[in-house]
């Protein structure tokens, strides 16, 4: 048995971080994660758009402005685990 963990592709560091992100706070909509990244919404989304379709995020659509909001898809609360458990 291999380790599963190897055919999963790395994270950059600024995804890292997004990521990171995403799991302290939970859930965010790209306006709240720009701003805790200090970065601008339209820098922000199309990065969340990618990561959802690799399979580290997740989305749940709801009415008004800002339509989706983000969170960790399992596939990433497996890998968060995994570092924080070789620190």
């Amino acid at each position: 048995m291999g380790d599963h963990r190897e055919h999963q592709p790395e994270l950059s560091e600024e995804d890292l971080q997004l990521v990171e992100e995403l799991d302290q706070i939970g859930a965010a909509t790209p306006i709240q994660l720009a701003l805790r990244l200090q970065a601008q919404p339209d820098q922000v989304r199309p990065k969340l758009r990618r990561l959802k379709e690799e399979g580290w995020l997740d989305v749940q659509q709801r009415e008004g402005y800002e339509k989706e909001i983000y969170f960790l898809s399992s596939k990433a609360r497996s890998a968060i685990g995994h570092r924080h458990a070789a620190r």
